[in-house]
């Protein structure tokens, strides 16, 4: 429901840390000249109110340009953590491009066996940052940012990361297990990990911040059944991580279901 307005001076740092604190779902959008306050549970009306009226404790006062808080800072904060995946992602790419060839072995998945021996478990999970192209990390940072944007101020930057590292790890140890290489990388199958979970959450929430529309969703289906058809491999070089891809899907549908039952037990 949408709960409160404010102008676009108004700074609601304070009141966003206040509702992340006490776990109540909440999104901030900026739309017709408006900061609009969407709140997902109609029980928290009153608490929130309480906090409203007491405007000085909460320090919602006009933005002023400074150098401890420039503008462009403030805007990418709510989506820090997405900003860093895309980032990684094209450090991933570089070392693809310039042929890193010991960096992409040390961040390259390898065998559970091989990691508890070496203790080098971030193998399991770095793999989605290499690219090996550039459209591959184009198309892969575009959806990124797309979905991240919708769910990371929805969840909160503890939950997202953690959905991240969930879709990560369950579609580069599918791959490796199903598809029988290492040579595999990118980010398409948290892609698909946040396809799944912005559907769910859009069900359970029915939130405006997290709606896409259905076409691509559809296109995103039709994709990952024509990459298992094996279509795909006749017009691009290499082949498409479709086992991630699949992992990546019910990794993120069922970190929703997750992050609903937390969420119902906090309020």
């Amino acid at each position: 429901m949408l709960f409160a307005e404010y102008p676009l001076s108004q700074d609601l740092s304070a009141l966003s840390r206040k509702l992340n604190e006490r776990n109540i779902p909440h999104r901030f959008t900026e739309e017709d000249g408006v900061q609009k306050f969407w709140l997902l549970d109609e029980r928290h009306i009153e608490e929130i109110n309480a906090w409203l009226n007491d405007i000085e404790s909460l320090k919602l006062e006009a933005a002023r340009p400074s150098a401890q808080s420039p503008r462009r800072l403030i805007e990418i904060l709510p989506y820090l953590v997405t900003f860093t995946i895309i980032l990684c992602g094209v450090l991933g790419y570089l070392v693809i491009f310039f042929e890193a060839r010991a960096l992409k072995i040390s961040v390259m998945f390898a065998p559970l066996e091989y990691i508890a021996s070496t203790g080098q478990v971030w193998r399991l999970v770095t793999p989605a940052f290499l690219h090996f192209g550039v459209m591959h990390i184009l198309f892969n940072a575009l959806w990124i940012w797309e979905v991240g944007k919708r769910l990371e101020p929805f969840m909160g930057k503890v939950h997202y990361f953690g959905l991240f590292l969930v879709c990560a790890l369950v579609s580069n140890i599918l791959q490796y297990s199903l598809g029988g290489s290492l040579n595999f990388g990118g980010l398409s199958g948290v892609v698909y990990g946040y396809f799944g979970c912005v559907f769910m959450l859009h069900r359970f929430y029915r939130h405006p911040g997290l709606f896409m529309p259905p076409g691509i969703y559809i296109f995103m289906m039709v994709w990952l059944a024509v990459g298992f058809a094996g279509f795909i491999d006749f017009f691009i070089a290499g082949s498409i991580a479709n086992w991630a891809h699949l992992g990546g899907l019910v990794a993120g549908v069922i970190y929703a279901g997750i992050y609903r039952t937390l969420n119902s037990k906090r309020s």
